[in-house]
């Protein structure tokens, strides 16, 4: 196990670009964090990853679907940024080597729906 990373350092890098729309920390209640960050009708539409050997054994042994293993945990994202395509470079610069940018995607805005996340890829 891993000690818990602390996100201060990333926030304080990256906090006067001003394409810094939100961050959600996903901790318990896994990806369902972000809806607390978006604005009403978003969908989240977030590119796959490799999980790590010790997750997709979890979901094996406990019979959970990649759905609900991202409703539960973090799956190895901690933090979930939200900005602009014209700052999306300019954040990762700040950020890298020291924060990995596992995947990324994009949010739509309709107006009148629910609000929802959803992993492709």
């Amino acid at each position: 196990m891993k000690p818990t990373v602390l996100y201060w350092p990333l926030i304080k890098k990256i906090k006067d670009i001003k394409g810094v729309k939100a961050c959600a920390h996903i901790t318990g209640g896994g990806m369902d964090n972000i809806l607390r960050v978006l604005p009403k009708g978003s969908h989240a539409v977030i590119k796959d990853w490799k999980w790590s050997d010790l997750l997709e054994e979890a979901s094996k042994r406990s019979a959970l679907s990649k759905e609900d293993m991202l409703k539960t945990f973090n799956c190895g994202v901690g933090m979930i940024l939200a900005v602009s395509q014209d700052s999306f470079e300019e954040v990762k610069s700040n950020i890298e080597p020291e924060f990995t940018f596992v995947s990324e995607g994009l949010v739509e805005i309709n107006e009148g729906s629910e609000s929802k996340w959803t992993v492709e890829g």
